[in-house]
């Protein structure tokens, strides 16, 4: 429906050219688009898109995405990719990879360093607690519970 709103949770590391496709195809069907990743579980790999305003999407589109889908053509680009595309998006997951990883080791050597993590956690908590703010600001939305 044009002018909706779409949320979708995507694990990394978002690689696979059918994949890349797809993300390209929703940035550029929406009048807004941005990849998020949330503070509260950082040794995780999911990331959300959030899109705002579809712009709509032409039903021969529609439906290669269907055949593609149909005949589990994953290994091919659904559509030509713009050169700044490609290059920004690389930058983009990157350095949610790269984030990933950082945290994953941060937490190994917590797991292996257990007195420090207790000088350590308080800073967390709060980091996490105003990243969620911000992100919650930006797109006008509010905790319920």
């Amino acid at each position: 429906k044009k002018g909706a709103n779409f949320v979708n949770k995507i694990f990394l590391p978002q690689t696979l050219k059918s994949i890349v496709s797809l993300n390209y195809i929703l940035i550029t069907h929406f009048k807004e688009a941005y990849i998020y990743k949330s503070p509260q579980n950082p040794n995780s790999s999911e990331i959300y898109f959030v899109a705002k305003y579809f712009k709509g999407i032409e039903k021969a589109l529609l439906d290669k995405l269907f055949l593609t889908y149909k005949n589990k053509e994953y290994e091919k680009f659904l559509v030509p990719l713009p050169e700044d595309f490609i290059e920004d998006y690389t930058k983009i997951i990157t350095f949610f990879i790269q984030n990933n990883i950082n945290s994953l080791t941060s937490t190994y050597y917590y797991l292996e360093n257990k007195k420090y993590f207790n000088e350590e956690k308080k800073y967390i908590a709060e980091k996490q607690k105003k990243n969620n703010t911000e992100w919650l600001k930006k797109f006008g939305l509010y905790r319920i519970y």
